[in-house]
């Protein structure tokens, strides 16, 4: 049985104690693929790619909604079915066969190391005490002690996929993409003996393609990939006039239900007729009747409910869609996302809202959002008129439509940032970037006049990000990696010769030491700039080397405290700021996917940061409290010495929480009052030229370093010119 612990690399020893951690799941649970009714409860299950949920017949409202976080093994759950005891039984798509309990409290899961042929459940049933689960070309069957599994390479006419499974009396009844199987399952081990299974060789001109399957004590029907039969002495009888696909059948009295990708059939007296107008959608995926004799419907957008031959639909709340490519966050803590095509969503007050991409047919690339919590999207090429387009969204509307001649011709605009002062920068595809005033008036093009790398006539920049010096660093889908200061309008380059392990340099993450951190197609990438030598200095961090996860490096990001989070194919790795490793999975933690898309990082509050973490299955969150408050132990201050005509900013590092920095002169002038920041950050960046109040001359200074209710550190500081 799976259980859910946290993976830390065997390399390295972290005091967990002192760090608090919570998740939270952000998925679409709207696209419901199975119902259950739980009789007694008045309570509906479904299951779907976002999850499982329960909602109340009678009241109509949801119930609750179940992720990874709250038991769920993985988050894609592909059925559910109920058993004697209401146990409800949960297939999934990657995580075995779930349990929840009849209170709904206590999970119990079950996978290929219990004795199940698969990790992949595609349906589940149940029939007395036995459960059963059908995968790919595989059966399970659980007695209510052990699992045990027939394979179709084992012999067993199971086809392709098992598609869908029920029990009545003493058999139970397996479609496949092959047909349909009847096998005798009492005793229980009789399933194991091919004589005992029955097969058909037509369904009166219906598809082998068998999709759903309905037992009642005096019907027996199938639903296939083109129509729908009943089984009437040993003989096939199809359904006139029916030719869609069938995925589910349910039965009241002597009316017959279909839920097709057609939307939702009825035959009642041997007349076929259509009952769709008013769904929610047409692509119909599920059906259930409740007590009260209603019919509930699951399709791609929500759930419907059928009574008094008109519908009502429900529709949960939730992100637009659970492929989540980029996301990005306001200082309100709003929370921005696209599905990289169509899609736009946002999170605020603990409610999700949606957007269309205005500009049809033309991918969403680019997110950011500015410091009037503004988001900014671009799009990843023009239209036919050679307009190039950038839109800006306040959080409840659509602000503006931004195209040609203010965003540059014939371009994409691929990926963005935001600094300090409200200055947006973009990057395009023929021009290296262009930037946008804090008031959204000035428009200014930068164009690198000799471009280094594979393809010299376009940049394909798609990261960007600002250094403390103001240069700003532009990485490559093929060319190198570049270096633009706009005050002095100079471009360097740097390729695999800077030990640069890829050009392909997917985002770039500054630190408060200002290293350039790099997250490439092959590792994760350390540079320190030297500005006279105008060279990089570079390490690499692979899992050949290191205890990162994965070298497909879709993201870096650095919280308050100086940790990297990294987001590979292959998870979440963090690198402390005091350079230890971990590692967060999601056979191993409540990471919805391994397949990182892109992270985001905002304060939360005094103790820790919210990491924002898009990923193909879903929007996970981490509240990560860093470490506990930190005393005045062994601060340091970098450059020592500090050249005043090439060195930008003073570092001090490893500050105690909540630092107060005293600079005096040697004969005790003071130079300045600084504060660090609140925990869990301990660095401060200062720049003497404008931060102090006058010019500071050459000579040896004093710094010292205090925290309340702890005795102060005095540090020397030489500066020269």
């Amino acid at each position: 049985m799976k259980k859910i612990c946290l993976y830390i690399s065997s390399l390295l020893i972290l005091p967990l104690t002192s760090q608090a951690q919570q998740w939270t799941s952000h998925t679409n649970f709207n696209h419901v693929s199975q119902l259950a009714f739980q009789p007694g409860g008045h309570i509906i299950w479904g299951a779907t790619p976002g999850g499982i949920f329960s909602f109340s017949s009678t009241d109509t409202v949801l119930i609750q909604h179940y992720t990874n976080v709250d038991g769920l093994p993985y988050i894609e759950a592909s059925s559910v079915t109920l058993d004697q005891h209401h146990h409800k039984w949960i297939g999934t798509l990657g995580g075995g066969l779930a349990k929840l309990d009849s209170a709904g409290n206590a999970w119990t899961v079950f996978t290929r190391n219990d004795g199940l042929a698969s990790d992949t459940v595609l349906c589940t049933a149940a029939g007395g005490q036995n459960v059963f689960a059908g995968g790919y070309g595989s059966l399970s069957y659980y007695d209510g002690y052990n699992w045990f599994s027939l394979l179709a390479q084992q012999g067993y006419e199971l086809g392709n996929r098992t598609q869908a499974l029920a029990a009545r009396d003493d058999s139970l009844w397996i479609a496949t993409d092959q047909g349909l199987r009847i096998v005798k399952v009492s005793p229980l081990s009789s399933i194991r003996d091919t004589n005992n299974w029955t097969t058909f060789s037509n369904y009166d001109g219906l598809s082998s393609d068998v999709r759903c399957i309905l037992l009642t004590d005096t019907l027996s029907m199938i639903g296939a990939a083109n129509g729908a039969a009943r089984l009437v002495g040993g003989a096939w009888q199809r359904i006139p006039g029916l030719g869609d696909q069938v995925r589910s059948l349910a039965r009241m009295g002597d009316s017959l239900f279909l839920a097709t990708n057609n939307g939702v059939k009825l035959w009642h007296q041997n007349v076929l007729s259509d009952i769709s107008p008013g769904l929610l959608s047409y692509n119909v995926l599920s059906l259930t009747v409740d007590e009260g004799q209603i019919l509930w419907a699951g399709c791609d957008q929500g759930l419907c409910r059928y009574d008094a031959g008109s519908w009502d639909n429900y529709v949960f709340p939730g992100i637009a869609k659970n492929y989540v490519q980029h996301v990005s966050v306001s200082k309100t803590k709003t929370v921005w996302t696209t599905d990289g095509n169509t899609l736009i969503s946002n999170y605020k007050n603990n409610s999700w809202s949606a957007f269309t991409n205005p500009i049809p047919g033309i991918p969403l690339t680019a997110l950011t959002v500015d410091q009037d919590n503004n988001a900014w999207i671009g799009l990843g090429w023009w239209d036919g008129l050679n307009n190039s387009y950038l839109l800006k969204y306040c959080p409840d509307s659509l602000v503006n439509i931004f195209s040609t001649p203010r965003v540059p011709a014939g371009c994409g605009v691929w990926t963005g940032m935001v600094d300090r002062d409200n200055t947006k920068y973009f990057t395009a595809y023929n021009f290296a970037i262009f930037s946008v005033s804090p008031d959204d008036s000035v428009w200014t093009s930068y164009v690198d006049p000799s471009p280094r790398g594979a393809y010299n006539n376009a940049m394909w920049i798609i990261s960007i990000a600002k250094d403390l010096s103001g240069g700003l660093w532009l990485g490559s889908y093929y060319n190198d990696l570049t270096y633009f200061k706009p005050q002095e309008n100079t471009w360097e380059h740097f390729g695999v010769e800077s030990g640069i392990p890829d050009v392909n340099i997917r985002q770039i993450a500054v630190d408060n030491s200002n290293i350039i951190w790099l997250a490439t197609g092959n590792g994760l990438c350390r540079s320190e700039y030297d500005p006279v030598a105008h060279t990089l200095r570079s390490t690499v961090f692979q899992t050949s080397s290191s205890p990162i996860l994965g070298n497909d490096i879709r993201s870096i990001v650095i919280d308050r405290s100086d940790n990297k989070w990294i987001g590979t194919e292959r998870g979440l790795s963090l690198l402390t700021w005091d350079g230890k490793w971990v590692n967060y999975d999601r056979r191993f933690s409540p990471l919805i996917s391994n397949d990182i898309r892109q992270l985001a990082v905002c304060p939360h509050d005094r103790s820790g940061d919210d990491i924002y973490i898009a990923t193909a299955q879903g929007l996970s969150v981490l509240r990560y409290d860093a470490v506990a408050q930190r005393p005045v132990d062994n601060p340091s201050v970098a450059p020592n010495p500090f050249n005043m005509t090439r060195d930008g900013h003073i570092y001090f590092s490893n500050l105690p929480s909540e630092a107060r920095i005293d600079i005096y002169t040697l004969d005790g002038r003071p130079c300045g009052t600084f504060y660090g920041p609140p925990a869990p950050a301990h660095t401060l960046s200062i720049r003497p030229d404008t931060d102090f109040p006058r010019r500071p001359a050459a000579g040896l200074y004093l710094c010292r370093i205090s925290s309340s209710g702890q005795k102060p550190v005095i540090c020397k500081l030489v500066m020269i010119r």
